[in-house]
């Protein structure tokens, strides 16, 4: 009558704790895997955003008289018809924000607990936690700059 409550010498208690500890270590494990995904996709949407920089960098020294208008609807078509890689079109939106003097680059997150990513006119790069594009990042508290 002893080992009728057990299972392998282990009792229903014993299993059961068992159970929700290998539960809890798989949820975290995934945790940890979407976490290392996110990560990866953040660095190539920068070095994406990077890329349409370095390109439209290059067009303008090739045209310096480009006015701004100029200048900004180069940009919106680089983003349009530049070869953006699948997966960073799957899991974000890349834009131009352009104000009076400049444009920046952004790459939103479809999944709103990632950072947006952000390339200023310059090609510096930052991580900002809303979703709020048009005020510059180095004003918000919740931007930290890529290195």
């Amino acid at each position: 009558m002893k080992y009728l409550n057990t299972v392998g010498g282990m009792s229903l208690l014993e299993m059961m704790i068992a159970l929700a500890i290998s539960a809890a270590l798989a949820a975290f494990a995934l945790t940890q895997y979407r976490n290392h995904l996110a990560k990866g996709r953040q660095t190539l949407a920068y070095s994406e955003l990077l890329r349409i920089h370095q390109n439209r960098q290059t067009a303008l020294l090739k045209n310096p008289s480009w006015s701004l208008q100029e200048r900004q609807a180069y940009l919106d078509r680089l983003i349009k018809h530049d070869t953006v890689p699948k997966d960073l079109t799957e899991h974000y939106r890349i834009s131009a924000v352009h104000s009076d003097t400049q444009s920046h680059l952004t790459a939103q997150p479809k999944d709103p607990a990632l950072p947006t990513v952000w390339l200023d006119d310059a090609g510096y790069g930052y991580l900002c936690q809303s979703p709020h594009i048009t005020t510059d990042p180095t004003e918000r508290a919740d931007c930290q700059a890529i290195r």
